[in-house]
């Protein structure tokens, strides 16, 4: 590269010469000066300037973006970027259409993303450099490691065990091996016991996804704090009478038909607290809150209190009052 003194018209002398700048007659020649740049470099007022990233000079001249190199009928490219003489650690001096490197990024049914790379005048469909994937969560690579972390064909992962979800695709343990080792976690409700994923116990039904421990799984108190497994609802449930408080709940239920609940104050467990059946051939009605063993053949209203009444003669009670059954 050097600058070059063009002479101008001056009375019929040297019109066309073209001499160096040291060399210059000042007296014969204008002082309009033009840059001679080598390819890889374009000419910027009176300078060479890089070409950059993304564009090829090849005349030391004119600076062509490498988007303008992309084969007709291509998708449109994800990255570009130029490359100089087949050399990746200089992406500013690049010479040819053929330096200009185009990545086009797809899809599909097990890989998230892969990549075809090669020279923009090519398109996708033949690559110069090189096929790059990414194996979707779940799936595996099942032939060997290429490049970095990307791999050329991904399989269904099969280690996870039941009530589980993968969380990313298998890394190889080593280059060049092929091994079914998804990244999994246990479902909601659910804590992981070495390789497989435990149910939380009925006291303690809940867990975030990815519970590790068993103490992780909680239970949800009807002031809506959270007791792990390590710790209960230690305060007692209140159930005013003709509610019940059923088996690992901390909600209480209307008392059912054909039993009673006195109601009383309670601590969750796995079974039903403050509710007895009724004995047989004696019924009542939704919400009974005692027992009674008093019968009469045509009793014709019910206490108020929902008793147990015996079933004698066809005589039932519903909504505190009796019906003889037909």
């Amino acid at each position: 590269m050097f600058p070059v003194v063009f002479c101008c018209k001056t009375g019929g002398k040297d019109e066309n010469a073209k001499h160096s700048n040291k060399h210059a007659d000042v007296n014969r020649c204008c002082t309009a000066i033009a840059v001679e740049c080598s390819p890889g470099y374009y000419v910027s007022g009176n300078s060479c300037m890089d070409c950059g990233n993304g564009y090829y000079c090849p005349d030391g001249i004119n600076r062509i973006s490498c988007k303008d190199t992309v084969k007709p009928g291509s998708p449109e490219p994800n990255a570009i970027q130029s490359i100089s003489n087949g050399s990746w650690a200089d992406n500013n001096h690049a010479v040819s259409e053929w330096d200009c490197v185009c990545d086009w990024e797809f899809e599909d049914e097990t890989r998230i993303k892969y990549l075809n790379e090669g020279a923009c005048p090519t398109g996708p469909w033949e690559p110069d450099y090189t096929y790059y994937y990414w194996c979707r969560t779940g799936y595996y690579a099942n032939d060997p490691l290429h490049r970095g972390d990307w791999y050329s064909s991904c399989s269904p992962c099969t280690n996870g065990p039941e009530n589980s979800i993968y969380t990313g695709y298998s890394t190889p343990s080593v280059m060049y091996a092929v091994e079914s080792n998804c990244p999994w976690q246990c479902n909601a409700g659910y804590y992981r016991d070495g390789n497989i994923c435990m149910g939380c116990p009925e006291t303690h039904p809940n867990s975030a996804t990815g519970s590790d421990n068993i103490n992780h799984c909680y239970a949800i108190c009807n002031n809506n704090k959270i007791a792990y497994y390590d710790n209960n609802c230690t305060y007692p449930i209140e159930c005013t009478q003709g509610y019940y408080l059923p088996a690992n709940s901390q909600q209480c239920t209307q008392c059912p038909k054909n039993s009673y609940c006195p109601g009383g104050t309670f601590n969750p467990t796995n079974t039903d607290s403050g509710i007895t059946q009724c004995p047989d051939n004696m019924y009542s009605p939704l919400g009974s809150d005692s027992a009674d063993d008093w019968y009469i053949t045509y009793w014709r209203i019910c206490f108020i209190s929902a008793h147990c009444k015996i079933n004698q003669s066809g005589i039932t009670c519903e909504n505190r009052r009796c019906y003889i059954l037909r």
